[in-house]
Parts: structure tokens; C-alpha cells; sequence
């Protein structure tokens, strides 16, 4: 009996030794590649000493006697905190994801490689005044200092997935901005209709009258007995179909007539509908669009819905700004944004 305690105790020790040297590996494995975010950083290039304080939402506060150490540090920062992301983004904007990810990513370098994000972005490298140039160039070089300086130090996902980051430069930082106002044109589709529209039509001002007189601007429909639909299936919210909408009395404006705001928290596909019953009264709902297969739960789970918010102003459309906003601000967000610069 006794000899049975000693070999379990001996196991339990095992057990004890390997779980806690597996958590030092996870801890390592994930620490290595944490930014620093106090004490003092030597960096070659800067011409002053640089500060870099972050705000109690960790958002870095960059201060420089000069543009080009404000930019080098930026690059720096950035990099620290986000090379992994900055290293896939650059990739998107090429065509090369498949370098790293196989045969899984080849669709979307042909169709990247088609519509020529890096090759847009090398006419625009070459079509910049020298002062823009020297920016781009020194955040670069803010970059690239912390890959010399950290090569060792790569986050997890360099290493599981065998990536070593090439030198960064302009034309990487230009090429991500392709990606950036790929992921916020959320009016493509509206823009390829207007192309195919101008052909077909023969005439601007017949497809113009197609759409709202300026680009974003709100789409106003005298609700009579009836429904409005309106939906978003963009898989994204965006500016030409936001989750939100405003009924209010007949004419009113900025500054006058009753008006209610709905805004859904969601940021995804939704539906948006307005009813004016029999009797006068106007029904408005909104809910996400969910698709087959988005939201799966398991025995016991429960399904929250995203909150629908609403204001009214009997002044118009400042009335309800006047109201959303301070709630959005102090309620929603806790106030953290109070005293601060917009």
C-alpha cells in the first residue's frame, strides 16, 4: 500500500512538473513578442529624444521635436504592437498570402494580383512630392528598426508559421492603404452600377437621378400606407448602409419638426422596416439579418440580440445628434472620451 502512495505521489509530481513547465513555454512562447511600454528605447535615426506615453486605453501618444522622428517613432510603435497584422496586410496587397498560407489563399492572390493593388501603389510611390516621400521613408525606417533590433523576438505567429518579415518600405505602407479603402468601399457595387448604368443609359445626369444628389446622402421616402424595407448584405456595416434610420413628420429638417432615430448596435447584415398602419401610427423595426448557419448553439446557450437605440428631438435632425451623441459618450462608452479633442 504504501509503496502504491509513493508511486502516485510520484506521478501527481510528474503531472505537476509538466503542467507547470507547459505553461512557462505558453508563457514564453506568447510574452516574447509583447511591445515595451516604459524605460527607454535606443533607437539609430532620431536626430531628439522621442516620448512615447500611452492613455488608459493604451493608445500611444507620440511626441517629436521634428516630423521625421515623429514618423520614425510612429513606424516603431507600430510594429511592436502590430507586425504580424502589418506582414499579412502587406501580403494582401501583393498577392503573396499563398507564400505563407498554400494553396487555401490562391483565389484571392489572383483576383488581388487582377485588380493591381501594388502596382496602383508604385504610380502613386512615383507621383509623390519629396515631402510626403521623407514621411513614408521614416516611418519605414521606424519599422525597420525594430525588425533589426527584434528578428529573435518574432510573436507566435511568425514562428508556427515560418515567416521571416522582409525590410519594410513606402511601397508596402502605400499598397496597405490599397487594402484599407478596399475594406471601407462599401459603395462598390454602387459604383460599378453607376459605370454600367452611364453606359447603358447614354447620359450621367439620367443614371445621377438614380441617386441621392450627393454621395452618402439620406435617402428621404414619404411613408403612405405601407412598408419600407431597407437591408444591408455587405457582410459589413458601411456608409451607404448603415444600421440605422430616421422617421419623423413630413418636412422636417435640421433644425425643425419631430423626428425619432433608430440606430441598431450591430455591425453586421441587417433589416430595417418602416410600416404606416391603417390608422395613422408608424411601426419601425430592425433586427440583424442572420444567415443560415451563423449562430449555432449548443444545449443550454442563449442567443442575445444586438440593442436598438432610440432618440427623438422636436427639433429636427440636431435635436436627435444633440441627444445621441452625449448618451453614446457617456453611457455607451462610460465617458471616456469626455474633455477630450474631436
Amino acid at each position: 500500500m504504501r509503496k502504491l502512495k509513493i508511486i502516485v505521489v510520484a506521478l501527481l509530481v510528474m503531472v505537476l512538473v509538466a503542467v507547470t513547465a507547459g505553461l512557462g513555454t505558453v508563457a514564453w512562447f506568447t510574452s516574447r513578442a509583447l511591445p515595451q511600454t516604459s524605460g527607454t528605447i535606443r533607437i539609430a535615426g532620431l536626430s531628439a529624444p522621442v516620448t512615447v506615453e500611452r492613455d488608459i486605453n493604451g493608445i500611444a501618444q507620440i511626441g517629436a521635436t521634428t516630423t521625421h522622428d515623429l514618423f520614425l517613432a510612429q513606424g516603431f510603435v507600430h510594429a511592436q504592437e502590430r507586425m504580424w497584422q502589418m506582414e499579412v496586410w502587406r501580403r494582401i496587397s501583393a498577392g503573396r498570402l499563398s507564400e505563407v498560407f498554400g494553396e487555401a489563399t490562391f483565389d484571392q492572390d489572383r483576383y488581388i494580383r487582377t485588380l493591381g493593388w501594388r502596382v496602383a501603389a508604385e504610380r502613386d510611390l512615383g507621383a509623390l512630392s519629396a515631402e510626403t516621400r521623407s514621411i513614408l521613408d521614416a516611418y519605414a525606417e521606424g519599422v525597420n528598426a525594430w525588425l533589426d533590433g527584434n528578428r529573435d523576438r518574432l510573436g507566435p505567429a511568425f514562428l508556427l508559421t515560418g515567416t521571416t518579415p522582409e525590410p519594410w518600405t513606402a511601397l508596402d505602407t502605400l499598397a496597405w492603404g490599397k487594402v484599407q479603402a478596399f475594406n471601407l468601399g462599401g459603395n462598390m457595387e454602387s459604383e460599378l452600377f453607376r459605370y454600367l448604368a452611364d453606359a447603358h443609359l447614354g447620359d450621367t445626369t439620367r443614371t445621377d437621378s438614380l441617386f441621392p444628389t450627393r454621395e452618402f446622402a439620406p435617402v428621404r421616402q414619404i411613408l403612405s400606407t405601407g412598408l419600407i424595407a431597407k437591408e444591408n448584405r455587405t457582410g459589413r456595416t458601411s456608409h451607404h448602409a448603415p444600421p440605422f434610420a430616421v422617421v419623423g413628420e413630413q418636412g422636417f429638417t435640421e433644425t425643425r419638426g419631430e423626428a425619432f432615430a433608430l440606430h441598431l448596435a450591430w455591425s453586421g447584415d441587417h433589416r430595417i422596416l418602416a410600416e404606416r398602419l391603417r390608422d395613422g401610427r408608424i411601426q419601425v423595426q430592425a433586427g440583424e439579418l442572420l444567415h443560415p448557419g451563423e449562430v449555432i448553439l449548443a444545449q443550454g446557450e442563449v442567443y442575445q440580440t444586438p440593442a436598438l437605440y432610440m432618440a427623438r428631438s422636436d427639433i429636427g435632425l440636431n435635436g436627435i445628434s444633440d441627444r445621441l451623441h452625449p448618451f453614446v459618450r457617456d453611457v455607451i462608452l462610460g465617458g471616456r472620451l469626455r474633455g477630450r479633442t474631436r
